[in-house]
């Protein structure tokens, strides 16, 4: 037997080599060893990252010459509801940096919530040198306690937050 921890619900199970699934949610279930290199990737993470409520600015991510870049504004909040809130502005990924000094908070022009969005936190926060994999499960962890599920990104660096129907 050995420890498999769901990525979804974050329950632990004992289980027997091949369970590869989640006996509570169906998600599927990665092995202790995951948890643990799961943590020692967030400790590389600067502390303003490790929150999901803050004030951000956040930026579309744009064509590599930035020409398609547009500033979202500064934000302050949980990033998945300003990711919700945003998530039909973007092409690409919405990019979220930590902003201080805290300024009033910026009203997004388009409040239409979307079931999913792309987002990427700011090269300083490490996730960049993460694998997909890793990076998705990092910020599993980060997002474990808001209503919003975790997976890999399609584009650099990315993740893709998945919103339930409210």
């Amino acid at each position: 037997m050995r420890m498999i921890h769901c990525t979804k619900c974050q329950k632990n199970e004992a289980a027997s080599t091949g369970k590869k699934f989640c006996g509570y949610c169906g998600a599927r279930m990665i092995s202790s060893d995951g948890v643990e290199a799961r943590m020692n990737l967030m400790a590389c993470m600067p502390a303003q990252y490790k929150n999901t409520f803050g004030t951000w600015k956040v930026t579309t991510e744009g064509d590599e010459e930035g020409r398609s870049t547009k500033d979202l504004g500064v934000h302050t909040g949980h990033i998945d509801e300003i990711a919700q809130s945003l998530g039909g502005r973007c092409f690409y990924s919405l990019h979220f940096s930590p902003f201080s000094p805290t300024p009033a908070p910026a009203e997004p022009e388009d409040k239409k919530p979307v079931r999913q969005v792309s987002i990427q936190f700011g090269i300083g926060s490490e996730t960049w040198k993460m694998s997909p994999e890793s990076r998705a499960l990092v910020l599993a962890e980060i997002f474990k306690n808001r209503p919003v599920s975790v997976s890999r990104g399609q584009y650099y660096a990315s993740v893709v937050l998945g919103f339930d129907g409210d």
